[in-house]
């Protein structure tokens, strides 16, 4: 289980990042998890919240064993996120990303 951003780590405010988590089996081939995939994204306000694949539009399957969700970057600051499933196959893994101060406000 691996959890990646698009290809920096530090965004401008108001900027929407792209979050992936991706299943793999021992041999590194993609593999869907048996059990529910969900993302949890923490703004830096500490403000927590749940998505869930096939609940919550935010969250898209990208082929077998690859999701992912757009964040839009509405506050400065350091967000984390973490991507997990239950079920065979579960596997967890968390990340993090910043968005850059404004000189605008």
């Amino acid at each position: 289980m691996s959890c990646t951003c698009e290809a920096t780590n530090t965004y401008d405010l108001g900027q929407d990042v792209t979050i992936y988590g991706e299943w793999k089996t021992t041999a590194g081939e993609l593999v869907d998890p048996a059990g529910t995939v969900r993302c949890k994204v923490k703004k830096p306000d500490e403000t927590i919240t749940t998505y869930t694949y096939g609940v919550d539009a935010a969250v898209e399957k990208v082929q077998d064993g690859q999701y992912r969700m757009k964040v839009n970057g509405s506050q400065a600051g350091t967000w984390f996120y973490r991507w997990y499933s239950d079920g065979v196959g579960a596997g967890a893994d968390e990340n993090e990303f910043v968005i850059a101060r404004s000189q605008f406000g």
